[in-house]
């Protein structure tokens, strides 16, 4: 029992570094609605191999430190925009559950885009609301909207590519899990997919 938290601290430590470091290397840089970051990847992994509490405190000790060290440090709006980071991590372990842990093409894409499209819910609803509360005009939550399709199309984008890094990762990574309870189905489809 001992071993098992001491190896999740680990993990939620390496992992949540991880997402903050893949999240400084998000571009474009500078306060732009639409960025490519593959900092969700780190929480899909932690969430879909340890399961949603394990994902949902890496998540949120990721998000709170990426908020701490932001060029906008803590705010009052700072829990708005935890909550994505935070779906990344416990959504992608609740609903890697759902699928019974089973390790192929077709529920990564599902873990991929429920928490995809979650993140981005959450993350334009925390804009404006943050455009609202700091006094944003018109012109500003009319940029958010404006710029939401693009977001979306890169939302798309970086799900395809989670789906297919996240299937190899869990796969190579499985040994690391305590109860080796990930299922591997091969099937023809996902040898073909490679």
């Amino acid at each position: 029992m001992k071993k098992k938290v001491v190896l999740e601290i680990a993990i939620i430590g390496i992992m949540a570094a991880l997402a903050i470091v893949l999240e400084k290397f998000s571009f474009p840089k500078g306060n732009s609605y639409l960025k490519f970051t593959f900092y969700g990847l780190p929480l899909l992994v932690v969430g879909c191999m340890y399961g949603a509490r394990v994902g949902l405190i890496t998540g949120i000790v990721s998000s709170f430190i990426m908020q701490l060290t932001s060029e906008y440090g803590l705010t009052i709006t700072t829990p708005l925009w935890m909550i994505a980071p935070i779906c990344w991590g416990g959504v992608s372990g609740l609903v890697f559950y759902l699928l019974k842990r089973k390790n192929n093409i077709p529920n990564m894409i599902i873990v991929s885009f429920v928490t995809s499209i979650l993140a981005t819910i959450f993350n334009t609803v925390a804009m404006i609301l943050e455009g609202l509360i700091f006094g944003g005009s018109y012109y500003a939550l009319s940029n958010i909207l404006a710029n939401l399709p693009p977001r979306l199309i890169s939302m798309v984008i970086l799900a395809i590519c989670y789906t297919f890094i996240l299937w190899i990762l869990i796969k190579r990574l499985s040994f690391l899990t305590p109860d080796a309870s990930i299922n591997e189905e091969t099937d023809e489809s996902d040898e073909e997919a490679l």
